[in-house]
């Protein structure tokens, strides 16, 4: 069985959401009609942005990570898929835990 966490999110008609997202994120529209909304890349010192209207149903895949906005067309429910690798922010957390403990471990010894 799958174990990713999965967040479930509703948007109302009008109401805009933004999602920092790592690459590899799905959005699945459970219900309802959203536009995804996003940074593509730039060109000539300015932000290439992009739309994309999701039906229930629908998924889309976030190629690259950053920052979507997802703009309720009709109210919906969504579901957000992280990718499946361990994410950089898990990684920074084991890191953390790691020295933390080595540090609690030497003052331990010397006290």
């Amino acid at each position: 069985m799958d174990d990713r966490r999965t967040i479930g999110l509703s948007v109302g008609k009008g109401e805009t959401r933004q999602l920092l997202l790592e690459a590899g994120s799905m959005v699945l529209v459970v219900s309802g009609e959203v536009s995804i909304d996003w940074t593509a890349g730039w060109m000539c010192g300015q932000p290439l942005r992009v739309k994309q209207r999701l039906v229930g149903e629908e998924v889309w895949l976030a190629e690259r990570g950053g920052w979507v906005d997802i703009v309720g067309n009709r109210s919906a429910q969504l579901a957000v898929i992280p990718p499946d690798r361990i994410s950089f922010w898990h990684k920074v957390g084991g890191c953390l835990e790691s020295w933390i403990a080595g540090v609690a471990a030497r003052r331990e010894r010397a006290g």
